[in-house]
């Protein structure tokens, strides 16, 4: 039994199991051959009576290589960008944040890093070995300094008054020693508000959404078990929202202030309760989707996805016809002529459906139905829609 990486209880309990998926869902590879035989470890998700969390037990980060190929930017989505926007912007205003500095652990391509210094007049620095010098203007890439390093205790002394870590805590294996880094370069400004998003595993509990989970998500997050790691943490006041279209947790936390109510926080029982009926709920998803897919092949119709990144890998992984089909839709450049890692489905831009003329498009994210709606309407493309 492995402890809980959270709160280090032995209580836990196994509710899923994948022994054989691709060790990375977002690693742009160059042939189909590759794509097939792309590395595949095994996963075992356990939930923690104590705290709620829920983590990979069989995660080992030696086989995640974020330094080589790995595009995981959405930035070329108008409504990703929307919602980059209005967070960014909400946080500047309520925590008066213009012309401060922003510290983001873990900063991607660095296309939020540079949005925040642009929305705020803002200076800062990002860490991420993952970033690409030159996908940024020079304009932008003037308000920031770039570390392409893990964010470790060699860090703790930088801080800023905005502490940003979006999308990577639950990439993190030992989240309990990283979270109190964070508190610890926080607590060097006074004020400092650290701010975390994080995907909510609620969501993917209830809906048994089986896409929604894959080998380099080390650790899977409730409001429940967020708050109290970040208060176990040495974090105060603590507040937890969920966003986009309440598919991922917005974290807001204090370093300095003591919240009365961080030892009455609610029980992880509903939480635990949900967790354990994950692998009846995914396997009658998967079923579900195993049946679509078959009557898509049964009536001849021609069918593709759309959305060339981690849903696609967890989605097409676990269905038997998922390899029915060929190919992925994404709107991002740096992905065409690509192919999914383990799946082997080649990625290709929407003006391809011009001439394929699917009849079925899959959306691998429903937020984003409407702009790819009209992105088919703009092309002439007639299909029908089908989402997760």
């Amino acid at each position: 039994m492995i402890p809980c990486r959270a709160c280090g209880s032995v209580e836990t309990t196994v509710i899923h199991e994948a022994l054989d998926v691709p060790v990375s869902s977002c690693v742009l590879v160059t042939s189909r051959a590759d794509a097939l035989g792309f590395p595949r470890g095994a996963l075992r998700l356990s939930v923690c009576h104590a705290c709620g969390f829920i983590q990979n037990d069989l995660f080992d980060p030696a086989l995640v290589d974020y330094t080589q190929g790995y595009e995981e930017s959405q930035a070329a989505s108008a409504t990703f960008r929307s919602f980059v926007d209005a967070i960014a912007g909400d946080l500047i205003q309520r925590h008066d944040l213009r012309g401060k500095e922003v510290l983001e652990v873990g900063c991607g391509k660095g296309e939020w890093l540079a949005r925040v210094c642009e929305l705020g007049d803002m200076r800062g620095i990002g860490l991420d070995p993952a970033f690409v010098p030159g996908r940024l203007s020079a304009e932008q890439a003037e308000r920031f300094t770039i570390l392409q390093e893990v964010f470790g205790e060699q860090h703790t002394h930088l801080t800023a008054d905005l502490i940003a870590c979006r999308h990577t805590l639950e990439h993190i294996g030992p989240v309990q020693a990283f979270v109190r880094l964070l508190h610890e370069s926080a607590q060097r400004r006074t004020g400092s508000v650290t701010f975390v998003e994080v995907p909510d595993t609620a969501r993917i509990l209830h809906e048994g959404a089986f896409w929604d989970v894959y080998y380099e998500h080390a650790a899977y997050f409730t409001v429940e078990s967020l708050t109290r790691l970040f208060h176990t943490c040495g974090f105060g006041r603590v507040a937890v929202r969920r966003g986009y279209a309440d598919q991922y947790l917005l974290l807001e936390a204090f370093a300095d202030d003591r919240d009365p109510t961080a030892d009455r926080e609610q029980s992880p029982a509903a939480v635990v309760g949900a967790a354990k009926a994950f692998a009846s709920t995914a396997r009658a998803s998967i079923d579900e989707w195993d049946r679509r897919l078959r009557r898509i092949s049964l009536d001849g119709e021609r069918a593709v996805i759309w959305g060339a990144s981690s849903k696609a890998v967890g989605f097409l992984t676990a269905l038997e016809l998922g390899s029915a089909l060929q190919f992925a839709v994404d709107i991002n450049p740096m992905k065409h002529g690509q192919f999914l890692p383990g799946c082997g489905q080649e990625i290709v831009p929407p003006s391809f459906l011009t001439e394929y003329r699917p009849d079925v498009v899959i959306v691998m994210n429903p937020v984003y139905r409407d702009e790819i709606a009209g992105t088919l309407d703009e092309m002439g493309v007639a299909t029908r829609l089908e989402e997760l």
